[in-house]
């Protein structure tokens, strides 16, 4: 890499501010956790207001209960007939008569002394036993819950973009995409190399032509950047024992971009000890 494009991407580094990170951890735990908390607080809702029309129904008398076969109205009208023909003085009441009709003792039930229960009371009574409508739609709740979590990961989706945005200063795609090669470009130079000689090495047969915002890189920076080509010598040598311990000096002195680039070498080293075994297993073969 030439001095003039190291001095470049110097003066386009920013520090990372403090507050992107923790604005975005922050929109995510809401944009998480305010669906949840509303879907329970109604569940809760609809749970107490179920609990207490069930206390309420217990604790309501039930109707009384008439004798079996005997309409309500037909058993009103008899009770209130024997108490208006019951004579006011104090008078023992009358000896009931009992009369054998083949072979059978029929009684006249003697009067009550207890009120007869009004007729509107009963409906009323069994009305209050039925669940009572507390107003609660689940497809509304649903869709205002849904609609709210929709509204919170926008919000956090705009956020998110305008954080990058501010901390990386673009304005538009084509500058990120600008600002991410520079950034690949310096921190894996091999990944990068790599990628543009693909690129130029394939053709394009597109039948309309591709849209490019930015400029090709120069080959003279391809050339400072790409790394030496594997040699037969070093992949008839290659070793996985051997590759493990360069793996581990290269964290150990560069980081994670050095141990990148010495793996992308040890997996051509390794690809190119796999072809020349191939090709001398073919070898023979051609010669019988």
């Amino acid at each position: 890499m030439s001095k003039r494009r190291a001095l470049e991407l110097e003066d386009e580094k920013k520090p990372l501010s403090p507050w992107i990170p923790v604005t975005l951890l922050a929109v995510t735990s809401v944009a998480l956790a305010v669906p949840l908390l509303y879907l329970r607080r109604q569940r809760a809702a609809a749970l107490a207001k179920d609990a207490s029309a069930a206390v309420s129904a217990a604790s309501t008398a039930p109707p009384r209960r008439l004798g079996r076969g005997i309409p309500a109205a037909q058993a009103a009208l008899e009770q209130s007939a024997a108490l208006a023909a019951r004579p006011a003085s104090n008078a023992p009441p009358p000896r009931r008569r009992v009369t054998a009709l083949s072979g059978s003792i029929a009684a006249t039930p003697a009067p009550s002394d207890a009120p007869a229960p009004s007729l509107a009371a009963a409906p009323a009574a069994s009305s209050s036993t039925l669940p009572q409508d507390d107003g609660f739609n689940v497809h509304l709740y649903g869709i205002k819950a849904f609609g709210g979590a929709t509204a919170i990961v926008l919000l956090a989706a705009a956020s998110g973009v305008w954080g990058v945005k501010a901390y990386m200063g673009v304005e538009d795609p084509q500058d990120f995409a600008k600002r991410m090669r520079v950034v690949l470009a310096d921190k894996l130079p091999a990944l990068a190399a790599r990628i543009n000689r693909t690129l130029d090495a394939t053709p394009l047969t597109a039948p309309f032509a591709l849209p490019i915002s930015l400029p090709a890189p120069k080959a003279e920076d391809l050339a400072n950047d790409a790394p030496p080509p594997v040699t037969d010598d070093e992949a008839r040598s290659w070793r996985w024992a051997d590759a493990k311990k360069r793996l581990a000096d290269a964290y150990e002195e560069g980081g994670a971009s050095q141990w990148f680039e010495v793996a992308l070498r040890e997996m051509e080293m390794e690809a190119g000890q796999i072809r020349q075994r191939d090709s001398a297993q073919e070898h023979p073969r051609t010669q019988t």
